[in-house]
């Protein structure tokens, strides 16, 4: 879920991290790759697994438990969180989340909804998990 710089991405960069984290979600809170255009592009064992290799997530489960589906704002958060430590690989965790969570409030409905239409990892999650229920 990476995105592509625009004119004002190095003068943010210098600006530190909360400028950086403003500029991403007024200018690139909507990714340019979802991770369905990932999934669709997998082959071999992964294609089997689409679910599972888009969420790229690293948390030890246990064998027969089933991940929920990430939603609009973990899709976000995902997606912001990857940007920012691509330049601020050194920021803290936690500042970054609780910012993420003050930026999402301030996403307008219409970026929200947009995402919320476009996020397909749910139809990969259904995939991979057919028995899945929430």
């Amino acid at each position: 879920m990476w995105m592509k710089d625009c004119d004002q991405c190095s003068t943010a960069k210098l600006g530190g991290l909360q400028v950086w984290m403003q500029h991403l979600t007024n200018e690139h809170a909507i990714p340019t790759e979802w991770p369905s255009d990932r999934a669709a592009r997998l082959t071999g064992a992964n294609a089997l697994r689409p679910y599972t290799t888009i969420a790229e997530s690293k948390k030890k489960r246990r064998k027969d438990s089933i991940p929920r589906p990430l939603n609009s704002f973990m899709l976000f958060a995902q997606h912001i969180r990857r940007n920012v430590l691509r330049v601020f690989s050194d920021a803290s965790n936690s500042v970054i989340s609780q910012q993420l969570g003050d930026l999402w409030r301030t996403v307008p409905r219409s970026c929200r909804i947009n995402m919320m239409m476009k996020q397909s990892t749910s139809e990969n999650s259904s995939i991979e998990f057919p028995n899945y229920k929430y």
